[in-house]
């Protein structure tokens, strides 16, 4: 009931927005599944915030690089494009992770908001306590439009719709 929601033009343009929204001049670390990377709009969003990209694919690596690095911003993506698939077990450590730093931890659920949960049995997105996740509208089982959901806490929510705002990405 405390949480919010906003509608981008796309998947990637919200993540976009967050990283140059949330990242405060700090690198962001970025944990994907073992032998998968960032989907190129974190790495592009990175770019365009000037901050570091610090990719992650080891569980017991992500609280070190955290600490290591004390980012703003820890992006966890549970499902890659390839179909690459983190355990909830390892978003979990991630997310308690980053937060224990002060991070806001966002997730990028793109397809991992319904082929975890549906397919594979996990806990939805925000009950594993990250601060915002965004799927789409378009992949994994939508047909669209295209478009990005953004949900989480009011801050950060608020805080990523107004720089997509102000980048031009937002949705009406």
């Amino acid at each position: 009931p405390d949480d919010s929601v906003a509608v981008v033009n796309r998947t990637s343009g919200g993540i976009v927005a967050a990283m140059v929204a949330l990242s405060a001049g700090r690198p962001v670390v970025s944990f994907v599944p073992v032998g998968d990377r960032s989907h190129a709009s974190v790495i592009r969003g990175c770019g365009l915030a000037g901050v570091e990209l610090v990719e992650v694919d080891d569980a017991a690596e992500i609280a070190a690089a955290i600490d290591r690095t004390q980012p703003a911003l820890v992006v966890v993506t549970t499902v890659t494009s390839t179909l690459a698939r983190l355990a909830d077990v390892d978003s979990l450590v991630a997310i308690e992770a980053g937060q224990a730093a002060g991070a806001t931890v966002f997730m990028d659920e793109a397809y991992g908001a319904r082929l975890r949960p549906v397919l594979h049995g996990g806990v939805k997105s925000l009950e594993l306590g990250a601060d915002l996740a965004i799927t789409n509208t378009d992949k994994a089982g939508l047909s669209g439009p295209r478009g990005g959901v953004l949900v989480g806490r009011e801050g950060p929510v608020v805080t990523v719709l107004a720089k997509a705002s102000e980048l031009g990405i937002e949705a009406r």
